[in-house]
């Protein structure tokens, strides 16, 4: 999956779905968006995950906690001017995941959408 925002060609309310976990597949990805477009979106993914780490390697647990956070610090600088200009235009902004929670939030003051965390709230914000 390419970094650059990808339309699901679907018609409704426009939803950017930020995914930023190093551990969060391409089919986990494709599971929310299917998701939220049965909700009623038009999903855009902004893909925020780092690039040359392996998903499989397992740190110890005080070092996987560490590294969320570090991770959610680092997602928040990486958005880019196509990403901006989908989270400006979205009327719902979700945090795919824990590191995501961050740069969705870092959106809020560039943005007027609805900022939530987690799929399950993305549905129910386009109910």
């Amino acid at each position: 999956m390419s970094r650059a925002a990808q339309p699901t060609g679907t018609t409704g309310t426009l939803v950017a779905l930020v995914v930023a976990a190093s551990t969060t597949t391409d089919d986990a990805v494709d599971a929310f968006v299917a998701t939220l477009t049965a909700a009623g979106g038009d999903v855009r993914v902004v893909d925020l995950r780092p690039t040359g780490i392996d998903p499989q390697a397992r740190p110890p647990r005080v070092v996987r906690a560490v590294n969320v956070v570090r991770s959610g610090a680092r997602a928040a600088r990486r958005w880019d001017a196509d990403g901006r200009a989908l989270a400006v235009a979205a009327r719902v902004v979700v945090a795919a995941d824990r590191p995501a929670v961050r740069a969705v939030w870092a959106t809020r003051g560039w943005t007027s959408a609805a900022l939530v965390n987690g799929v399950p709230a993305g549905v129910r914000s386009l109910r």
